[in-house]
């Protein structure tokens, strides 16, 4: 095949721009995309970094905080838990004047999900029925929220018996955690 000179620069320029085509297409593009990827998991291994080291810095006190809840928690035996919350409910009950219709106990067995200490983490919830008046389910809800356990108001729900609202019911669900921890407490 004769080409001229005006020819061979004509396939000479096709195949360079044909050669740097696929060099963007597998080289190039893929090199961008990973650059652009390794910036972005050196920006959050930098961030994990630093949260690391602010953790290491706040290991006493994070311990510490951890030794309190441990020791605060409701003790590691499913019969004094139950004691201690329906006496607190009692206790509660007194302060308001509330009439207490049903009180409904229910277990839930290691609750503890991914928290990362060596214990099991069971959880005991009571659903509470009472009726009465706003000022005794009001003062039985600030008892209840004051109380010294380590219980949590999960839901409380408060709907009229009469027309004029005078005669109320309330229907509460308190939890409270129980931290065995492996090894005994």
């Amino acid at each position: 095949m004769n080409l001229n000179k005006r020819e061979n620069l004509i396939l000479a320029v096709a195949a360079l721009c044909i050669t740097v085509l696929i060099a963007n297409k597998f080289i190039i593009t893929p090199m961008i995309d990973t650059y652009h990827t390794r910036t972005t998991d050196i920006s959050k291994l930098k961030a994990d970094l630093e949260r690391g080291h602010y953790l290491i810095k706040r290991e006493k006190d994070i311990s510490e905080d951890l030794k309190k809840m441990l020791a605060s928690s409701l003790p590691d035996d499913t019969t004094v838990v139950e004691k201690q919350m329906f006496a607190a409910i009692e206790r509660w009950k007194g302060a308001s004047s509330l009439n207490i219709t049903a009180q409904t106990p229910r277990w839930e067995k290691d609750v503890g999900g991914d928290i990362p200490i060596q214990a099991k983490i069971n959880k005991l919830e009571i659903k509470i029925s009472a009726t009465g008046t706003i000022q005794s389910i009001a003062r039985f809800l600030y008892e209840m929220e004051t109380d010294p356990l380590a219980l949590r108001v999960e839901d409380v729900e408060i709907t009229s018996r009469d027309s004029k609202g005078q005669n109320l019911t309330l229907e509460s669900r308190v939890t409270g955690l129980v931290i065995a921890q492996e090894g005994g407490k």
